[in-house]
């Protein structure tokens, strides 16, 4: 059943009406382009974090505008690692850690592998055999032509 053209963009609301407006989602991402993390715009926009994740899931504006503030965000502290190439004040190790905490940067790159091995055990015999010297050999009881190596387990 399609819904009728005037109910289409109605939300239903339960609780205490939002205070969202797009002007809040704009001013968003200036504040995180100034270097502010989701806390911080949090705590200057007077509402708790939790409002915020609850904002991105109900306005596409405002989870837009806190995408583009991430990116903002991020560029401000780029910024900030070139505009102080030749200061040899600037505190390279706090914003080392920011950016790694913020934006998942590191030093190392981890790789994880996995592989399989399959082993023919027959095959393995064969090969031993094959390089085992001549005198050995003769003391085992086989040839280079055997395709079995009998090996006597003894009791003690």
């Amino acid at each position: 059943m399609r819904t009728p053209a005037v109910y289409q963009d109605f939300e239903p609301h339960f609780g205490r009406p939002t205070s969202y407006t797009k002007e809040i989602g704009e001013s968003v991402v200036v504040m995180m382009a100034g270097g502010c993390s989701q806390n911080q715009v949090a705590v200057r926009l007077g509402i708790n974090e939790d409002t915020l994740y609850d904002w991105v899931k109900r306005y596409s504006h405002f989870s837009g505008c806190l995408a583009r503030g991430k990116m903002a965000a991020k560029a401000f502290f780029e910024d900030q690692i070139i505009d102080n190439l030749d200061n040899a004040r600037y505190n390279t190790n706090l914003l080392k850690f920011a950016m790694a905490n913020r934006f998942g940067w590191s030093d190392k790159v981890e790789q994880k592998q996995s592989f399989t091995v399959n082993v023919n055990h027959t095959e393995i015999t064969n090969n031993v055999v094959q390089s085992l010297p001549e005198s050995m050999l003769k003391m085992i009881g086989s040839d280079r032509t055997s395709k079995t190596l009998e090996i006597e387990e003894k009791d003690d």
